[in-house]
């Protein structure tokens, strides 16, 4: 899927979890891809989530136009209802596997007969050892100068090297209290030392990827979907509930490569 070979991770940068990366093909977690379906097997008779309706864990509106652009028309991208909106888990963790994974289990706590997508995703450079990673949203390397303008405060000066950079996204889909679907996926790219485009949002208008000259903020949204992290994930996650949906219709709980 375009991905390249991640290097080792070190300090704070080391974020992979086992937890999904463990069960994966050899070949897709070197490729920076891991997938890990979960069980619901013995659990109650099955009874499939509203239809092809997702609820989204985030409050953050750039992400829902995001994930609605990449999974609708197939499969319907929703907000939370209000109060579980504004009761979400804080992110903190050091890993992008437990802030996800906290977001949709706690929506699912409360929502248990609905498939929520929990997500979260960063960006590491190699001129921060790696960092911020699941930090990227409180990022501020100097007073007054935080996320985008703190790195390009920082990134001026750097050398080729050390504007090499890569997103990364884990995605996971709650269901019944469960984690039922996981997945991560990377793309790389380098730092730019100036704001290009007026699309997307947080770091997508100093990001370029490799193979290309736009910015994430430069491309339109189709265009980034094909090549971007959250992109690919995306991509997994459909495969995923495409793969499912006929049995969920059936209320089945099983299939090829599937145990609920």
């Amino acid at each position: 899927m375009g991905v390249r070979n991640s290097a080792p991770f070190g300090g704070k940068a080391s974020f992979l979890s086992q937890e999904i990366s463990s069960r994966c093909p050899l070949a897709l977690r070197l490729a920076g891809i891991s997938t890990h379906r979960g069980s619901l097997a013995g659990k109650a008779p099955f009874v499939p989530p509203f239809r092809r309706q997702i609820l989204l864990a985030s409050s953050n509106r750039a992400k829902m136009f995001e994930w609605k652009h990449l999974l609708e028309p197939k499969w319907q991208v929703r907000p939370l209802p209000a109060p579980h909106r504004n009761m979400l888990p804080a992110e903190g963790g050091w890993s992008y596997w437990e802030n996800a994974r906290r977001k949709a289990l706690w929506i699912s706590s409360q929502l248990p007969e609905r498939l929520i997508l929990g997500e979260d995703t960063g960006l590491e450079v190699a001129g921060l050892d790696w960092a911020p990673g699941p930090q990227s949203a409180r990022f501020e390397p100097f007073p007054g100068q935080a996320g985008i303008d703190g790195l390009l405060a920082l990134a001026r000066s750097w050398s080729e090297w050390q504007r090499k950079a890569r997103f990364r996204c884990v995605a996971v889909l709650a269901y019944r209290r469960q984690i039922v679907f996981s997945c991560q996926t990377l793309c790389w790219g380098k730092i730019v030392p100036e704001k290009r485009g007026g699309h997307g949002f947080g770091y997508d208008p100093i990001f370029v990827p490799d193979g290309y000259r736009q910015t994430f903020a430069e491309m339109l949204p189709a265009h980034k979907a094909i090549v971007s992290h959250r992109g690919k994930a995306a991509a997994l996650v459909r495969s995923f509930l495409e793969s499912t949906f006929p049995l969920w219709q059936k209320g089945n709980h099983s299939g090829p490569g599937l145990s609920w």
